[in-house]
């Protein structure tokens, strides 16, 4: 089932972009950005202290080892690696949807699973790099760490707490995490108690600064302006805006 549901997820994703204007194709302008920001951190050059980004850093890191490639492949074949990495990332997240249903019957786990792959929104996220594909993936398995059945007895705190940091990297690839971080907060209390709640917040305050502290650290000032205030029109940014990334002096 799962290599069905998979197979089906990644064809999906694989199918329209390849009909379309093909993996060097200009699927979305946000996929192209994030590539460019991970690129620059690949050659030295660190989000918020040498140039504008608007997101939390976790897609830049996801990004890495794909702008890394590029410099030796070039970067038209690394962002293509990376497409094609989304794809698979969005046939791991049709997977994980039906495990997570799978206590509910193999008939709820095909349906859920096989829904995902096909869904349009999650198509849409998942056929180029954009930050709602990785951020979706470690939600997921924090849910699946999280929903067991009662007759499991309590769940461990080591469980709790590395579902709590796998939230917190969903935030630190995307702010809205936050949001989905208090839903789970709250039915984590309501499930196993205060103390398991307050560990998965815990965890997911361990998660958030693993990804986030190297930079804030370097340019906390341009972390929390661009991140805070810039989104709500509170504040103009000091960051250069420039059609290259370039070097602050």
């Amino acid at each position: 089932m799962a290599v069905l549901i998979g197979a089906a997820a990644y064809a999906s994703r694989l199918v329209p972009v390849v009909r379309g204007g093909g993996l060097r194709g200009m699927n979305s302008y946000d996929g192209s950005v994030y590539y460019a920001a991970a690129a620059g951190l690949a050659h030295g050059l660190l989000p918020y202290r040498d140039f504008l980004f608007l997101h939390p850093p976790g897609i830049v890191v996801a990004l890495v080892p794909f702008a890394a490639l590029g410099r030796v492949i070039g970067d038209p074949s690394g962002i293509e690696v990376a497409t094609l990495a989304w794809f698979g990332i969005g046939a791991l997240n049709a997977v994980l949807v039906s495990r997570i249903l799978r206590p509910l019957g193999v008939l709820a786990a095909l349906v859920g699973g096989l829904f995902y792959a096909v869904f349009y929104p999650a198509v849409f996220i998942e056929r180029t790099p954009l930050l709602e594909a990785p951020a979706a993936t470690v939600t997921l398995v924090a849910l699946l760490l999280l929903t067991r059945t009662p007759e499991a007895g309590p769940i461990a705190i080591r469980v709790v707490l590395l579902a709590g940091g796998l939230l917190g990297l969903s935030a630190g690839s995307k702010i809205w995490g936050l949001v989905v971080l208090v839903a789970v907060f709250g039915w984590t209390w309501a499930t196993y108690g205060a103390r398991r709640g307050f560990l998965l917040l815990t965890g997911a305050a361990i998660g958030a600064t693993i990804v986030c502290l190297p930079f804030f650290a370097v340019a906390p000032g341009s972390m929390v302006e661009t991140k805070v205030l810039s989104p709500v029109g509170c504040s103009q940014s000091s960051v250069p805006i420039e059609p290259s990334i370039q070097r602050r002096e």
